[in-house]
């Protein structure tokens, strides 16, 4: 059986991967309207950009 501690950490351990997911899906939010930005000005400065977008920019 577990004890409360170790009860207790996993709960703390659960709450801290539920943040970090939901932090992951805010960055690629802020990319997308980052990504936005950088086309119209890019448009309004008639600047070309090959990239389709910026997940292509990212290294892997």
């Amino acid at each position: 059986m577990a004890t409360e501690k170790q009860k207790s950490a996993a709960r703390q351990n659960i709450k801290k991967a539920q943040t970090a997911s939901k932090k992951g899906r805010m960055d690629i939010a802020k990319r997308d309207q980052a990504w936005k930005r950088i086309k119209t000005a890019a448009k309004k400065c008639n600047v070309e950009i090959e990239a389709g977008s910026w997940r292509g920019l990212v290294k892997k």
